[in-house]
């Protein structure tokens, strides 16, 4: 199959079904309060917003996003504007040069866009070009995690900013491989 696709991937690759099956897998956590919430938020942006902590915390942190997510995070109103608030941090974890904080971010990114739809469409407009960046990465970890998450964007965050960026990425990138699975996405 294509690489990132759901009927496999290469050695080291991650495809759609590793994404599903880390969707909830994650720590758990409550929140009875908007209080709790903010807390809980403004730290996991404090932590995934700084290159300089260790990476496994910013991982752990990653994954609590998505655990604030089962745990019903979306029921309050401010967690959209923590996600706004969240979007630096997540191009940042996109960026980073560890393939374990990459896959996380993406896996993150994909979940949120699998379950919130039009409601992160700002946040996939701002992380899509660091994701394009990562098709052509020499780690398959890396570049799949990114295939398969913008895969999860075009399909579930029907944004009509993103397939300008895919175009103009398309027509301008001058490495094949972001063209030829630009092509394939679109």
């Amino acid at each position: 199959g294509r690489v990132g696709s759901s009927s496999g991937t290469a050695a080291g690759g991650v495809d759609e079904n590793y994404f599903f099956s880390a969707f909830e897998d994650a720590p758990k956590v409550n929140l009875y309060s908007v209080r709790e919430l903010d807390e809980l938020m403004t730290k996991i942006n404090d932590v995934v917003g700084n290159a300089n902590n260790e990476w496994d915390k910013r991982v752990e942190m990653l994954r609590k996003i998505r655990s604030v997510m089962v745990a019903g995070g979306p029921n309050y109103e401010e967690f959209y504007s923590h996600l706004r608030l969240l979007e630096p941090a997540l191009s940042l974890s996109i960026k980073d040069l560890r393939s374990t904080v990459v896959r996380e971010a993406c896996i993150t990114i994909a979940y949120l866009s699998q379950e919130l739809h039009h409601r992160v469409d700002h946040m996939c407009e701002m992380v899509l070009p660091s994701l394009i960046g990562l098709i052509p990465n020499g780690a398959k970890v890396m570049a799949t995690s990114g295939m398969v998450c913008i895969r999860f964007m075009i399909q579930n965050t029907h944004h009509h900013k993103i397939l300008p960026i895919l175009v103009r990425e398309l027509t301008t990138s001058k490495n094949k491989e972001i063209r030829k699975t630009l092509c394939e996405f679109l």
